[in-house]
């Protein structure tokens, strides 16, 4: 619909197709499983995975996303999809290994359920070499760096904590 909208009113519409993030005001209590993990770290001492290990996602710092989106309104090519995610993928048990290690915890992991046999594991996984090597884009902020600035911005602005005095 957005093509069509362009080409009928003389733009050209540029698609991004977005995948999994991880940032600042990324909400902690939602179905988000890297925002889960983050709160759960240092809360609980339990990292909970509700299904199974398998579901393999990216997970790009919310700086980074921005960027990607900037470049592909400026400079990608109309009517053209993009991908915007990390090339990096993590299943989910891998994902609370990395929030964990990311925060410097102790934390264990409980996995509700087993992979079935012979299933394959769900991927959500984006291809970005178009967004590569035509827009130059890579992700800049390593994933274990964005969640650790992820948690450092809400221990920083929750909004349930008393705001500090300016003499610390």
């Amino acid at each position: 619909m957005c093509i069509m909208y362009g080409r009928t009113y003389g733009f050209g519409a540029t698609i991004a197709r977005l995948f999994a993030f991880v940032g600042p005001l990324l909400p902690l209590d939602a179905n988000f499983a890297v925002g889960n993990f983050i709160r759960d770290v240092p809360r609980s001492g339990l990292v909970r995975i509700a299904g199974d290990e398998t579901p393999y996602r990216p997970y790009l710092y919310a700086a980074d996303f921005a960027i990607w989106l900037w470049m592909i309104l400026l400079q990608g090519k109309a009517a053209y999809p993009y991908n915007v995610g990390s090339p990096q993928e993590f299943n989910i048990a891998d994902l609370a290994r990395t929030v964990i290690d990311a925060l410097a915890s102790a934390t264990e992991i409980e996995i509700a359920t087993c992979p079935l046999p012979g299933t394959p594991p769900l991927r959500y996984v984006p291809s970005t070499t178009r967004a590569a090597d035509e827009l130059g884009l890579r992700p800049v902020i390593a994933t274990a760096e964005g969640i650790r600035r992820t948690a450092q911005w809400h221990r920083t602005n929750d909004p349930a904590r008393p705001p500090r005095s300016p003499a610390g």
